[in-house]
């Protein structure tokens, strides 16, 4: 299939950097899934369980697009073996590269959406999944400029702990649930006050 061919021998190394973004793209789904494990030690324990479920559905959905991407676009061994140059012209190649990216893009713009307020609500109040959801989801259309610049920002601070083995998310994941905490507070708690 076109995935063995990818991740065999030789046939890898052109696509290190399309399975490095694609590594990126699910890192920000997990880091998202994984900052709901904090409060499984809080009373808030549905509603997270839940979130984590719906996140983790999103992740498995782009994780299923992915492996259709290659194997509908990718598989011609030959192709795969003639380096960089021949992908870069080969438009079968473009198209799958595009769609790849579009789809990490909007599954990232999902999750990011449904959990930015989401997950420090859950965590605060006790208020059920779909309350929260919602809360995120206005934030977010209220928010626009300021939410995408917290997105990059968190894109940018994942990949760094990416490049630097894992070990930078040791520091950025705290870093971004601590920020996310207090956008939480000003976006919610004290725009009703």
């Amino acid at each position: 299939s076109g995935v063995t061919t990818l991740i065999s021998g030789e046939n890898a190394i052109p696509f290190s950097g399309v399975l490095l973004v694609g590594g990126i793209i699910l890192a920000l789904i997990a880091s998202a899934v994984s900052l709901t494990f904090l409060p499984l030690l809080n009373n808030r324990q549905i509603g997270t369980v839940t979130m984590l479920a719906i996140l983790g559905l999103i992740m498995l959905a782009w994780v299923r697009i992915m492996v259709l991407a290659i194997n509908s676009f990718i598989n011609n061994s030959e192709m795969i073996s003639s380096g960089w140059n021949a992908l870069l012209n080969d438009p079968q190649f473009l198209t799958f590269l595009i769609i790849f990216l579009l789809a990490g893009l909007v599954f990232a713009a999902i999750a990011f959406t449904i959990s930015v307020i989401a997950v420090p609500m859950i965590i605060d109040r006790r208020v059920n999944v779909m309350v929260a959801i919602s809360t995120s989801i206005k934030a977010v259309r209220e928010n626009p400029m300021a939410m995408f610049r917290w997105a990059a920002t968190i894109a940018v601070a994942i990949a760094v702990g990416l490049a630097l083995f894992f070990v930078g998310l040791v520091i950025a994941l705290p870093v971004i649930g601590h920020a996310s905490w207090h956008a939480y507070r000003e976006l919610v708690i004290d725009a009703k006050a």
